[in-house]
């Protein structure tokens, strides 16, 4: 895979991926549009069509994983930088519930994909009720870290820019006709 060069200073590059991140979760499971929205999934049907909501939703949930880690925000020091010490009991009770909903998820997509065509109404029952539990345990954390990250980033984007003022590039000269 191609690594990407990253240019930033490394605070609004973790925010920016971990804004990333967090916003793709949202986009995946919290939006009422979104197309592992349960009460929408409760719709489908066919086997097939079932499977293969359960094989995307694992690889989408396994990217949102991984944007998390490279985000560095899996090294709970770094979240806290993010979030602020003073919220290290929030981020402990955040990473106890992702955990706990994550696995649950992991374990019911799995089980979705491993069952047969003929035999997959607990297992997708199952599943949509992973799914809602997750949104009810992570919806909160999630729009607060969310809130939390875009107030660092505005705060950050702020310091530089006023660190730009103090040191003002050159100007191009303008003339002006009759000059």
């Amino acid at each position: 895979m191609m690594q990407i060069a990253e240019y930033g200073l490394p605070v609004t590059t973790t925010l920016a991926k971990g804004l990333a991140a967090c916003l793709r979760f949202r986009f995946l499971l919290l939006e009422r549009e979104s197309r592992f929205d349960p009460a929408s999934l409760d719709l489908v049907t066919e086997p097939i069509k079932r499977k293969e909501a359960g094989l995307l939703l694992s690889q989408e949930m396994t990217l949102v994983d991984r944007m998390w880690r490279e985000a560095g925000l899996a090294d709970p020091e770094k979240l806290l930088d993010v979030m602020g010490h003073e919220r290290k009991d929030m981020a402990k009770e955040m990473g106890c519930r992702w955990d706990k909903c994550r696995g649950r998820l992991r374990l019911a997509t799995a089980a979705v994909l491993a069952a047969a065509t003929t035999d997959l109404d607990a297992p997708w029952s199952e599943l949509l009720d992973a799914i809602g539990s997750f949104r009810r345990e992570i919806s909160k954390y999630n729009r607060d870290l969310l809130l939390m990250m875009l107030e660092r980033l505005k705060d950050e984007v702020s310091k530089a820019a006023s660190d730009d003022d103090d040191h003002p590039t050159a100007q191009p000269s303008v003339s002006t006709p009759g000059d």
